[in-house]
Protein backbone atom coordinates (compact mmCIF):
# COMPACT_ATOMS: atom_id res chain seq x y z
CA UNK A 1 0.00 0.00 0.00
CA UNK A 2 1.43 3.53 -1.05
CA UNK A 3 1.84 5.83 1.80
CA UNK A 4 1.09 9.37 1.09
CA UNK A 5 2.05 12.56 3.38
CA UNK A 6 -0.84 15.11 3.26
CA UNK A 7 0.81 18.96 5.20
CA UNK A 8 -2.46 21.03 5.26
CA UNK A 9 -2.58 23.58 7.97
CA UNK A 10 -6.44 23.67 6.96
CA UNK A 11 -8.14 20.80 9.21
CA UNK A 12 -11.91 20.16 7.03
CA UNK A 13 -9.30 19.76 3.90
CA UNK A 14 -7.12 17.55 5.82
CA UNK A 15 -9.97 15.38 6.81
CA UNK A 16 -11.22 15.49 2.74
CA UNK A 17 -8.08 14.03 1.95
CA UNK A 18 -8.17 11.37 4.67
CA UNK A 19 -11.25 10.11 3.07
CA UNK A 20 -10.13 10.83 -0.43
CA UNK A 21 -6.98 8.91 0.60
CA UNK A 22 -8.54 5.76 2.33
CA UNK A 23 -11.31 5.23 -0.13
CA UNK A 24 -8.97 4.84 -2.91
CA UNK A 25 -6.45 2.59 -1.22
CA UNK A 26 -3.49 4.64 0.14
CA UNK A 27 -2.28 5.09 3.93
CA UNK A 28 -1.93 8.36 4.78
CA UNK A 29 0.15 10.61 7.45
CA UNK A 30 -1.32 14.00 8.11
CA UNK A 31 0.87 17.13 9.34
CA UNK A 32 -0.34 21.19 9.81
CA UNK A 33 2.46 22.25 9.50
CA UNK A 34 6.15 22.57 7.79
CA UNK A 35 8.35 21.59 10.67
CA UNK A 36 6.06 18.74 11.58
CA UNK A 37 5.84 17.47 7.73
CA UNK A 38 9.36 17.37 7.27
CA UNK A 39 10.28 15.26 10.18
CA UNK A 40 6.92 13.09 9.28
CA UNK A 41 8.64 12.80 5.70
CA UNK A 42 12.28 11.52 7.37
CA UNK A 43 10.14 9.38 9.53
CA UNK A 44 8.01 7.68 7.70
CA UNK A 45 9.34 7.89 4.43
CA UNK A 46 5.85 8.34 2.34
CA UNK A 47 5.81 7.23 -1.61
CA UNK A 48 4.58 11.28 -2.53
CA UNK A 49 3.93 14.73 -0.45
CA UNK A 50 1.02 16.56 -0.97
CA UNK A 51 2.03 19.63 -0.22
CA UNK A 52 0.02 23.06 1.10
CA UNK A 53 1.51 26.39 -0.41
CA UNK A 54 0.69 28.92 2.78
CA UNK A 55 1.88 27.12 5.83
CA UNK A 56 1.37 28.82 9.08
CA UNK A 57 5.38 28.26 10.24
CA UNK A 58 7.55 27.42 6.47
CA UNK A 59 6.00 27.92 3.53
CA UNK A 60 5.53 25.08 1.41
CA UNK A 61 8.37 26.50 -0.97
CA UNK A 62 10.61 26.15 1.92
CA UNK A 63 9.64 22.78 2.50
CA UNK A 64 10.09 21.80 -0.49
CA UNK A 65 13.89 23.43 -0.88
CA UNK A 66 14.90 21.40 2.47
CA UNK A 67 13.41 18.01 0.55
CA UNK A 68 14.78 18.84 -3.04
CA UNK A 69 18.46 19.19 -1.03
CA UNK A 70 18.19 16.49 0.93
CA UNK A 71 18.85 12.94 -0.08
CA UNK A 72 16.73 11.10 1.65
CA UNK A 73 13.90 13.28 0.21
CA UNK A 74 15.16 14.01 -2.80
CA UNK A 75 13.30 11.52 -5.27
CA UNK A 76 9.75 12.06 -3.16
CA UNK A 77 7.26 13.14 -5.75
CA UNK A 78 5.29 16.24 -4.29
CA UNK A 79 1.87 17.59 -5.56
CA UNK A 80 1.88 21.57 -4.21
CA UNK A 81 -1.70 22.93 -3.81
CA UNK A 82 -2.74 26.42 -3.35
CA UNK A 83 -5.38 29.19 -3.46
CA UNK A 84 -2.92 30.90 -5.39
CA UNK A 85 -3.05 30.70 -9.17
CA UNK A 86 0.27 28.86 -10.17
CA UNK A 87 1.71 32.07 -11.61
CA UNK A 88 1.22 33.50 -8.15
CA UNK A 89 2.24 30.83 -6.03
CA UNK A 90 5.78 29.95 -7.84
CA UNK A 91 9.04 32.04 -6.94
CA UNK A 92 9.07 34.08 -9.94
CA UNK A 93 12.72 33.86 -12.33
CA UNK A 94 13.50 30.45 -10.60
CA UNK A 95 12.44 26.44 -11.41
CA UNK A 96 11.59 24.22 -8.91
CA UNK A 97 12.57 20.99 -8.92
CA UNK A 98 10.50 17.70 -8.19
CA UNK A 99 7.06 19.12 -8.33
CA UNK A 100 5.69 17.73 -11.11
CA UNK A 101 2.06 18.91 -10.51
CA UNK A 102 0.28 22.31 -9.01
CA UNK A 103 -2.98 22.13 -8.51
CA UNK A 104 -4.94 24.92 -7.35
CA UNK A 105 -7.69 24.80 -4.07
CA UNK A 106 -10.76 24.29 -4.81
CA UNK A 107 -9.94 21.55 -6.94
CA UNK A 108 -11.65 18.46 -8.79
CA UNK A 109 -11.74 15.31 -6.54
CA UNK A 110 -11.20 12.74 -9.36
CA UNK A 111 -8.65 15.05 -11.48
CA UNK A 112 -6.14 15.08 -8.04
CA UNK A 113 -6.38 11.17 -7.94
CA UNK A 114 -5.71 10.59 -11.37
CA UNK A 115 -2.49 12.94 -10.79
CA UNK A 116 -1.58 11.27 -7.55
CA UNK A 117 -2.12 7.95 -8.91
CA UNK A 118 -0.25 8.65 -12.60
CA UNK A 119 2.68 10.55 -10.18
CA UNK A 120 2.92 7.08 -7.77
CA UNK A 121 3.31 4.96 -11.13
CA UNK A 122 5.92 6.77 -12.66
CA UNK A 123 8.07 6.96 -9.31
CA UNK A 124 8.30 3.40 -9.43
CA UNK A 125 11.55 1.93 -10.17
CA UNK A 126 11.10 0.39 -13.92
CA UNK A 127 12.17 -3.19 -14.12
CA UNK A 128 15.43 -4.12 -15.96
CA UNK A 129 15.91 -6.44 -18.55
CA UNK A 130 18.30 -8.47 -18.78
CA UNK A 131 19.63 -9.60 -22.29
CA UNK A 132 19.22 -14.13 -22.60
Amino acid sequence: MKKILVIEDDPSLAVLYRILLSTNGYSYEVASNGLDGLEKVWNEEPDLVLLDRKLPDISGLQVLQVLQSDPRSNRIPVIMTSILPPEDAMPRGGSIQGVIEFHAKPFYVDHLMQHISRMLAAAEPQPQLIPA
